[in-house]
């Protein structure tokens, strides 16, 4: 069972040791390469602030108390949000993107009364697709050269929950 809990920053070392696996960073849009303390550092600070703004939601994704990941929302509109989320590598295949995809569509539908979710995933990310379509999200199309990562226009793919 997984728990989302807001960062501290004794998720730092956890932080640097997860994000640096090129793994999981290819995946992510917007995180350093390499990922350094001062990174964490940054992130955990802004995403304490952030949890006074409205419009920001970031999780740090736990389970027994062990940080493994992170999920965030970010509202677009009065109902609607994007969601990203990462799993670090030693605990993919468990379950536990799902579970916290699943409680965090539980924090837009029901606490925020959000009406859409949504989330933009790389080309090729197969295993964030599964999660998606197995917490209910519908496929609705390909954005060519849709964001850049690494100063590289790459193509994503848009799935969304709509209540």
């Amino acid at each position: 069972m997984v728990e989302l809990v807001n960062y501290r920053f004794d998720h730092r070392d956890s932080l640097v040791k997860l994000l640096n696996n090129p793994n999981v960073e290819k995946w992510l849009l917007s995180v350093p390469s390499p990922y350094t303390y001062q990174d964490a550092d940054y992130f955990i600070a802004n995403s304490i602030f952030d949890i006074n703004i409205p419009d920001v939601r970031r999780f740090a994704i736990e389970t027994g108390g062990i940080h493994i990941g992170g999920i965030g929302l970010r509202i677009k509109q009065n109902y609607y949000a994007e969601v990203g989320y990462w799993i670090g590598e030693e605990y993919w295949n468990c379950g536990y993107g799902s579970e916290a995809l699943k409680q965090i569509m539980e924090i837009a539908f029901e606490d925020l009364s959000l009406v859409r979710l949504s989330a933009i995933v790389f080309e090729g990310n197969y295993a964030s697709e599964k999660i998606l379509l197995k917490c209910g999200f519908e496929y609705e199309g390909t954005m060519k050269k849709g964001r850049v990562k690494n100063g590289v226009p790459v193509d994503c793919k848009v799935y969304a929950k709509v209540i």
